[in-house]
């Protein structure tokens, strides 16, 4: 980098912390800026508000190429400004731009015209567009970053999709030098194709998602087994290993919904391409409540006074987010029967503070009637469950919709309900 860049991110959620750092440790200056001065303090503080493999490793090599403050005035200093605020939701999954609008304003009035300004933050077709009339030097960039493997994938990109107001001119030089870092294709496009590019990105999963809960609900209707058709697929090079081929209970984690609902939304320009995106929306709703009709049927149908421990509460393993979480779903339906929550690194919800949380799976279990594992951390692969059921208890319910429990023979007390077709 022939000139030594300065770059703010603007916005310290998960995404302003995890890209930040991974900047940094190219050996670019950076500065991690929030209004929330606690926030910053707990930062400045090695006080970590999230998780990541590798994350802080990563930070201590960089220390000296990144720093936290609150005082917007930094700005001023720097060459490219990242607005790497996470997009907040409403209970229906729709976005709330404003408080990212009024990040672009804050920082308008502190730069200089020739700054360049980085959308990196979620929004939909038209947004950059808009914002463009605020501050013409602007580029929206689409972050593929995934909860549990954020770090890697935001420090080794597979490539790096920007959308510029003026495809057909030199990319800006401070941009160039920065992304070349990455040592990824770049792939420049207007502002509408790079937003719908993340938003297509999410649709495509949710397909993959759907296609999978759907058809091994065929195969358990048939008798057919699940796994062995996922290993003929998998060998598919048009499906490839890394598909989404393992049943699970619709969608989580608000993103992939979120994009689904903005397509959605796009019905009055493509009316009849919207249903497809209703659709996944609805199915997905459906198999989640696979989950809740099976607790009804298997347990409370026989005894409703019986207890229900839940292992796992973040939406999937390897985070501590619980948006849209299955196991949030079971604490609001089923108040009076929930015996407590296990997770690794979760913590629920304000709203269920009164819940027992503990300290292990293994108190979990024993202060439980059935368990269900609605989030399938690798650490409960290997818990012997007919060991740890309870004392006069003729049978232990394990729930286990994502076949993580290693199968016995000698399991003769324990009874497991998967999802999956065996």
């Amino acid at each position: 980098m022939s000139k030594k860049l300065k770059v703010a991110f603007l916005g310290l959620s998960h995404l302003g912390i995890v890209s930040s750092i991974s900047l940094a440790a190219k050996k670019v200056e950076c500065l991690g800026l929030e209004q929330n001065e606690e926030k910053v303090s707990k930062l400045n503080a090695q006080e970590w508000t999230i998780k990541e493999p590798g994350l802080f490793e990563a930070f201590q090599k960089a220390r000296e190429f990144i720093s936290f403050s609150s005082d917007l005035n930094h700005l001023a200093e720097c060459d490219v400004v990242y607005i790497s605020q996470d997009v907040p939701t409403d209970e229906n999954g729709e976005s709330n731009l404003v408080a990212i609008e009024s990040l672009i304003i804050a920082a308008r009035e502190k730069i200089s015209s020739r700054t360049i300004i980085v959308i990196l933050c979620q929004v939909p077709p038209g947004f950059t567009r808009r914002m463009s009339k605020l501050h013409r030097n602007i580029y929206y960039q689409v972050e593929t970053l995934v909860f549990g493997d954020a770090f890697r994938r935001a420090a080794a990109p597979e490539r790096i999709i920007l959308g510029a107001l003026e495809v057909n001119s030199p990319l800006d030089y401070r941009m160039k030098s920065i992304l070349s870092l990455f040592s990824c294709p770049i792939i420049l496009m207007d502002f509408e194709s790079a937003e719908l590019t993340k938003i297509s990105i999410n649709a495509f999963l949710a397909s993959s998602v759907t296609t999978t809960n759907s058809l091994n609900e065929v195969a358990r209707s048939i008798g057919a087994n699940w796994n062995s058709i996922k290993k003929a697929l998998q060998l598919d090079s048009r499906i490839g290993s890394h598909a989404y081929l393992t049943p699970g209970l619709g969608l989580s984690g608000g993103n992939i919904e979120r994009d689904l609902r903005t397509l959605v939304k796009l019905r009055r320009v493509a009316p009849e391409a919207s249903k497809l995106f209703r659709f996944f929306l609805s199915e997905s709703e459906r198999q989640r409540e696979w989950l809740s009709k099976t607790i009804v049927s298997e347990v409370l149908q026989e005894n409703s006074k019986l207890m229900i421990g839940i292992l796992g509460i973040s939406y999937k393993p390897n985070t501590h987010s619980t948006k849209n979480a299955m196991s949030i779903d079971l604490c609001r339906k089923f108040p009076r029967n929930i015996a407590g929550v296990y997770d690794p690194q979760a913590v629920l919800p304000e709203e269920f503070s009164n819940l027992t949380v503990f300290n292990s799976p293994i108190e979990c279990i024993k202060a439980s009637d059935a368990i269900v594992i609605a989030s399938p951390w690798s650490e409960f692969a290997n818990l012997d469950f007919e060991l740890l059921k309870r004392e006069n208890q003729r049978e232990l319910k394990v729930i286990d919709p994502y076949s993580i429990v290693e199968k016995r023979d000698r399991y003769n007390e324990i009874k497991l309900i998967r999802l999956s077709a065996e």
